[in-house]
C-alpha cells in the first residue's frame, strides 16, 4: 500500500503479508481505512504472490552457498499481482 504523508509530501509505502486471498483483502481493507483515519491519503492497494520457499528470489541458501528453489523451480518475482480499488 502505498500513501501520502500530507505534512512531508513523502509517498510511503506499507508492507504486510497474509496466507490466502481472502486474509490478503482483509489486511489490505484494514490497512486502508488505518492510514485514512490517520490522515493520509492512501495512493495504491497492491498485493503480490510470492514463492513461499524464497519469498520470489528464485534462489534459496544455506551455509553461504546458494541453489535453485525447488518450489517454484527458480522463478524470479511475484506469480501475479493484486490490484485494489482504495
Amino acid at each position: 500500500m502505498d500513501y501520502l504523508n500530507e505534512d512531508t509530501g513523502a509517498v510511503t509505502g506499507a508492507i504486510g503479508g497474509a496466507e490466502d486471498r481472502d486474509e490478503c483483502e482483509g489486511v489490505v481493507r484494514h490497512e486502508t481505512t488505518f492510514y485514512q483515519r490517520q490522515g493520509f491519503t492512501v495512493i495504491r492497494g497492491e498485493a503480490c504472490e510470492l514463492c513461499r520457499g524464497c519469498e520470489g528470489d528464485g534462489l534459496i541458501g544455506a551455509h553461504g552457498s546458494q541453489r535453485e528453489c525447488p518450489q517454484c523451480g527458480g522463478f524470479i518475482g511475484p506469480f501475479r499481482k493484486l490490484r485494489f480499488k482504495v
